[in-house]
């Protein structure tokens, strides 16, 4: 008998153990899961405004720009790495990560003022392409130029091989290394970008009536795969260039989406067709940038209320919603693996949320 209650007793105890450690399991694992707010990088980039935040495509790097300085930072920790400057006379104004990881270009310029023999005064702009090693920031090569015009946008070819600049939707092309132009795409634009992959030259043009259109461009053809109608008016909403800030591509760039603040929508093209196959009432005010995730299922808006929401494109719902640091967000981005999502704001602050409990 006492043999029984004894092992009756030992049955209870080991029950209650084996509950009690899946409840505190589970409890630090919902707690895990609910800390999913992280201020990486808060002040410590000055009271600068972020323009531009990225992860490489190994998503092992992230880095932002910042008063004309590159942070660079490890994704997972959002410990900084290093910073990249260029010097005192010049800043850089964009950067990009190469398609393999391993590099980094940045573009700055500075204005040189000139008079000829006759007293006639003209100015241009030499501009500095600088590759840097993306593992530790050190500077691999430089090459300068001179040209009318500074450049909105610089990017990799997906072999890695080549620069490309977008300088008002004209392309040019330059070899890795040495700094030859190789070949110029010419178009006319108000502002240009680059596709996820590179494969496309996004061209945003307003007409008289300040009407914006989006031309899409393939890179290696030289030749305008559609022209979109995005009715917005950009008298009314957003700014050049401020208008890329609100459009987006997958990246197996499938479809394009778009933030259409004056019509407050959501609004999905696809690429092959160029047919818009969504519009979405997004019913959240004064959104001031927006971008869709890798895969195309999700589409983050940040506003200058500092509200974050992300939504579902295939439902149109909204599936998360974050507004506890009440400041401007100037730009939001994706990592590669959706594992975190990034807003950059006005006051230098960069959020990372992690949306997803597991990615």
């Amino acid at each position: 008998m006492k043999k029984i209650i004894i092992l009756i007793i030992l049955s209870v105890l080991s029950i209650s153990y084996t509950f009690c450690r899946r409840q505190k399991q589970n409890t630090q694992q919902a707690l895990f899961h609910n800390d999913e707010i992280k201020a990486w990088l808060k002040n410590d980039l000055g009271r600068y405004d972020i323009v531009k935040i990225c992860s490489d495509n190994q998503n092992k790097l992230s880095a932002s720009l910042s008063n004309g300085e590159v942070f660079v930072w490890q994704t997972c920790s959002g410990q900084k790495i290093y910073s990249i400057r260029v010097g005192k006379e010049s800043q850089i104004e964009q950067f990009a990560f190469s398609h393999n990881g391993v590099y980094i270009a940045t573009i700055s310029y500075r204005v040189i003022y000139d008079t000829d023999s006759s007293g006639n005064n003209s100015n241009y702009c030499e501009i500095n392409i600088t590759l840097w090693n993306a593992a530790d920031g050190n500077m691999i090569n430089k090459f300068t130029f001179n040209q009318e015009n500074t450049p909105d946008e610089i990017d990799f070819t997906l072999d890695d091989e080549k620069i490309l600049l977008n300088n008002r939707g004209r392309v040019q092309i330059y070899e890795l290394h040495a700094g030859i132009l190789l070949r110029e795409n010419h178009s006319d634009a108000s502002f240009g970008s680059f596709s996820p992959r590179s494969s496309y030259n996004i061209n945003y043009k307003k007409d008289r009536a300040h009407n914006i259109s989006i031309a899409v461009l393939s890179i290696q053809k030289d030749s305008l795969i559609f022209d979109l109608k995005t009715g917005i008016n950009i008298s009314k909403t957003l700014s050049m260039p401020h208008i890329t800030k609100a459009a987006s591509m997958s990246y197996d760039e499938s479809l394009l989406a778009l933030i259409s603040q004056d019509e407050s929508t959501i609004k999905v093209w696809e690429m092959k067709t160029g047919n818009l196959t969504t519009s979405i009432p997004i019913r959240v005010p004064q959104l001031t940038c927006g971008c869709v995730s890798p895969s195309g299922k999700y589409l983050i808006g940040g506003s200058a209320t500092g509200e974050i929401n992300i939504w579902e494109l295939n439902s149109g719902k909204i599936i998360l919603t974050y507004k506890d640091y009440p400041n401007y967000i100037n730009c939001v981005s994706w990592s590669t693996d959706e594992r975190y999502v990034f807003a950059g704001f006005y006051n230098g602050s960069i959020l990372a949320l992690r949306p997803f409990q597991q990615k």
